[in-house]
């Protein structure tokens, strides 16, 4: 893939622009679709498309500095850095992903490497990766009782705000307000400096552009901004799939979600292994999510294999999170045969969703049952079996 990225076709391109844009005093620009197409043309290469800027302008500041250095260079800089970032995620996780361990040493490291999300964001020079070190880093803060800092990380990662956001917006149902506190404290930091950043002008033709690649997009704009819901395994790519690109599916994603974000914040856990719950959640309705995005699942992905790889085999309820959880693992594989139906690779996320709420919600009544019956107080019902 490397001729193809040094060509200037990886998604790396508009974040390089971004921060040349920046750099060079033109921050005002930063969302303007015709002269983020000529600099792209002419400081990395010609091409038909342009790849917009989507992102809160804070994170153009973080790629400012690699426009300085040639558009190769940057692309493997930014690759180097990436890559000591899964490391980290790695490290970070091994203590966890002990029985994973156990069927096999090499397993735990295999699973980073062999997940095909974390490969395309690697090759595409995206910045899900970094998204998911943060998320990383919240989940373990979370774990030693840090939630303000949790929050605070979180926040951080506005620049994929359709990702974050349903994660504290569970936090906000479970009543987690702590962890909200950071993170709002952190993201009005990154908002608020993202609003500086551009000007007015500048974030309303920010919010008019979300518009056009969201409610709006038509097959034109689907053109215009190399965007297709049906490469995005979530409930906007099965509701376009099944209802075509009119407001119904709009209406339909939106409805399900909140269904989603409802029901998960009812039934699903609300201690600490919540996150991983959050985080699948966030997944299914983020109404942006590409292969690329599916890296943050990694997290909740791979500790749920670890926490329910001996139950295979046995009949138990865990099994079936566990198999859910390999089908997910496997599942990215459908952009190499069938990339037009991707939108199929969210009914793996739903079916693992499913069948970790399902189990946390049976633990609980359960829980709850015997303590009527033997008339001792309410148990902590967020309680979560797989710990």
């Amino acid at each position: 893939m490397f001729p193809v990225m040094f060509s200037g076709r990886a998604d790396f391109r508009q974040l390089y622009v971004a921060g040349y844009t920046v750099r060079i005093g033109h921050a005002s620009e930063l969302y303007d679709y015709q002269k983020q197409g000529r600099y792209q043309n002419a400081i990395v290469s010609p091409a038909k498309i342009t790849l917009p800027f989507n992102h809160l302008a804070y994170e153009s500041l973080l790629f400012a500095p690699f426009s300085a250095l040639s558009y190769r260079a940057a692309y493997l800089s930014f690759l180097v850095i990436n890559l000591g970032a899964v490391l980290l995620c790695f490290l970070l996780l091994r203590p966890r992903l002990q029985n994973l361990g156990a069927v096999y040493p090499w397993l735990p490291a295999a699973l980073f490497l062999a997940f095909l999300p974390i490969g395309a964001a690697l090759i595409q020079g995206q910045d899900s990766i970094l998204l998911l070190t943060l998320l990383v880093s919240a989940f373990l803060c979370l774990e030693s009782g840090m939630p303000l800092i949790a929050g605070l990380l979180c926040g951080l990662g506005m620049f994929k705000f359709q990702i974050v956001l349903p994660i504290a917006l569970l936090f906000a149902l479970w009543r987690r307000w702590r962890m909200i506190a950071g993170f709002g404290i952190s993201s009005a930091a990154v908002t608020t400096i993202s609003v500086w950043l551009v000007g007015i002008k500048g974030n309303h033709v920010y919010l008019s552009g979300l518009r056009r690649m969201s409610s709006e997009l038509r097959p034109a704009e689907q053109m215009l901004y190399h965007i297709s819901p049906s490469n995005m395994p979530n409930i906007r790519g099965l509701a376009y799939a099944i209802f075509g690109s009119g407001h119904l599916a709009f209406w339909v994603t939106a409805a399900c979600s909140a269904l989603i974000v409802f029901l998960s914040g009812k039934w699903a856990s609300r201690d600490k292994s919540g996150f991983l719950i959050a985080v699948v959640v966030s997944a299914l309705v983020s109404y942006h999510f590409l292969i690329h995005d599916m890296s943050v699942l990694a997290l909740p992905l791979f500790l749920t294999l670890d926490r329910t790889v001996e139950f295979e085999g046995t009949g138990q309820s865990e099994q079936l999170i566990f198999r859910s959880a390999a089908a997910l693992l496997v599942t990215p594989l459908l952009i190499s045969y069938s990339a037009e139906h991707f939108y199929l690779a969210a009914l793996p996320i739903a079916g693992l969703l499913a069948a970790l709420t399902a189990h946390m919600w049976h633990v609980s009544n359960h829980r709850l049952r015997s303590a009527f019956g033997n008339g001792q107080a309410l148990p902590n019902t967020s309680a979560n079996s797989l710990e």
